[in-house]
Order: C-alpha cells, then sequence, then structure tokens
C-alpha cells in the first residue's frame, strides 16, 4: 500500500466514512491514477476534468457512480492532498427530478376496480384517510395521494402487518 493510499483510508476513517464509501473511493482514485499512468498528486485540474469527460462520454457510467467518482476527487484533493484544487473546478451534476406517474380518473378507477375485492375494498378504505378518517394498519395497500378535479395520484405504500 502506498503512503497516498494509506493518507486517504486514514482520513476516511477519521472521518467515520461508511466502509462501502470507502472502498468506492479509493478504487475511484485507484481507477483515476490508473487512467493516466501516474500518481494522483502529480495530476491537476485539467487532468481532473479530462477524466470528468471520460467517464461520461467513453466509458459511459452511471449518473450516481458518476457522482461518487467525483465526490472521491474532491475529497483527495481537499481532504487528503491539501490541494487548493476549487470545488468549482470538479463540478457535480445537474441531478433530474423524475415527476410521479399521475393517472387519468378513468384509469385510476380501472386500477382500483382490477385489484382483487379485498385489496380494492383496503384502497377505498385507505381514501377515507383524505377526508381524516385513519384506516386500521393493517389495511395499507394502495392511497390516494393526491387528488385534484382531473387527475389523481395513487401511491403504494409497504404493508404494515
Amino acid at each position: 500500500m502506498t503512503p497516498l493510499r494509506k493518507r486517504m483510508l486514514e482520513d476516511l476513517q477519521i472521518r467515520n466514512y461508511a466502509p462501502t464509501t470507502v472502498a468506492a473511493y479509493t478504487r475511484s482514485i485507484a481507477e483515476f491514477a490508473k487512467h493516466f499512468g501516474k500518481s494522483p498528486d502529480l495530476l491537476g485540474s485539467e487532468q481532473i476534468r479530462e477524466y470528468q469527460l471520460y467517464l461520461i462520454k467513453e466509458k459511459r457510467v452511471s449518473l450516481p457512480s458518476y457522482i461518487q467518482a467525483v465526490c472521491a476527487l474532491r475529497f483527495f484533493y481537499t481532504s487528503t492532498l491539501h490541494r487548493p484544487v476549487s470545488v468549482d473546478r470538479i463540478p457535480l451534476p445537474r441531478y433530474e427530478r423524475k415527476l410521479p406517474v399521475i393517472l387519468s380518473p378513468a384509469e385510476g378507477k380501472l386500477l382500483l376496480e382490477t385489484h382483487s375485492h379485498r385489496t380494492s375494498a383496503h384502497a377505498r378504505g385507505n381514501s377515507a384517510g383524505v377526508s381524516g378518517a385513519r384506516p386500521a394498519p393493517h389495511r395499507v395497500a394502495l392511497r390516494v395521494a393526491i387528488m385534484s378535479r382531473s387527475r389523481f395520484h395513487v401511491a403504494a405504500d409497504r404493508r404494515v402487518e
């Protein structure tokens, strides 16, 4: 183990990072160094930028994997090397927000009617929660989360036994 890797591991342990995060960060920095064939302390902002483009364009990693690699680079340069690499030079991407699926009244009615009698009864019972009545904990299958005049949203809850 190189002294630099040992120091990074110690820095991560001092800050009480989870073992999976420690493994992911060390793997990310090792891949970064391997990509350029140099020790990461010899690499700078321009190589970080090139590596980010490599991850996105060539390697096509998922967004969470990319964010984890970026966080590992930020940690390594700011906490382990104490190098004044601006965080702006290692930007995080925008995270896309996914909107919930909203059913039309006809689709919602069809969904509630196609389930077994028991599930449908529970779903209808839980819709009473909107008016203030609280269903029994064992009746949690479907619930109406958001209601409007033209559309409503049906969300699945975990079953409480």
